[in-house]
């Protein structure tokens, strides 16, 4: 649970405008066949950097991404768990941020028969951080016997399965970095650009970790059940995206945000 501290910060926060929950043509009746529906895309709350209330890093790249051309979608915030009952239960429905290897890594999916996903939105990485004041593990051999909080359904345990730790999955990325501030966990993993952003809003530095020891280097996609509207869909998000990354447009936004744009930008496994 987030301390007190943590409540009092969020609760003063100034209001923010509500994200659309439609987006793009609301009646598509006049077109025939494909096309005609709008795609649901499911957004999981996560914390700061995606909330309900439309604010947060990743809903102002959905904005920008998912949003900003009219592709017939229908952008909707659920709580973590929810979003992606309601993905994996609606047939015709999409997922953000994922991706297909995510998922399967996760365990969340067997395969990925009936799944596509979107070309790359951006690229993350995954790290270990350390309390304040501490100096970061640099292997896996160094955080033995220790106590690790990573984000519910991430490939964080796969990736450091052969080391004695004790894992706690969180829900919530803004009180798993209060369990690393607090003390309550020795150690965390944690994707960049998140926590940067979390860190942000807390008012405090990023914790230690070692660039070299990289658990995950990945890219957020939208993944959708494998329907004829949702390739329609996908196609034109796919379109999107390449051209806002030829015309500069979506290196000026990361760079807008107080990032390198060149260590997020997707590109390569594409």
């Amino acid at each position: 649970m987030a301390s007190l501290g943590l409540l009092a910060l969020m609760t003063s926060a100034p209001p923010v405008q509500a994200i659309p929950i439609h987006i793009g043509s609301k009646d598509r009746s006049e077109m025939d066949g494909v096309g005609t529906r709008l795609t649901h895309v499911l957004a999981t709350d996560w914390g700061m950097t995606l909330k309900s209330d439309g604010s947060g890093f990743y809903n102002d790249l959905a904005r920008r991404t998912i949003m900003e051309a009219d592709m017939g979608s229908d952008y909707e915030i659920q709580p973590y768990r929810r979003a992606k009952a309601r993905f994996f239960d609606e047939k015709t429905s999409c997922l953000y941020p994922s991706n297909l290897k995510l998922l399967m890594d996760g365990k969340e999916i067997e395969k990925t028969d009936g799944l596509i996903e979107s070309a790359p939105i951006i690229r993350v990485r995954v790290y270990v951080f350390s309390r304040p004041g501490t100096t970061p593990p640099a292997s896996a051999d160094a955080i033995e016997h220790k106590v690790l909080a990573y984000a519910m359904g991430s490939r964080v345990p796969y990736f450091l399965r052969d080391a004695n730790i004790d894992f706690i999955a969180v829900t919530d990325e803004a009180a798993k970095a209060q369990m690393l501030l607090t003390g309550r966990v020795d150690l965390i993993s944690a994707a960049m650009p998140d926590l940067k952003f979390v860190m942000d809003r807390l008012g405090a530095p990023l914790p230690p970790f070692n660039p070299a020891f990289e658990l995950n280097n990945t890219q957020v996609r939208v993944v959708c059940h494998d329907t004829p509207d949702n390739r329609v869909f996908i196609g034109k998000l796919n379109a999107h995206m390449k051209k806002i990354e030829a015309d500069g447009t979506l290196a000026g936004f990361l760079n807008s945000q107080g990032l390198d744009a060149t260590h997020y930008l997707p590109g390569g496994d594409r």
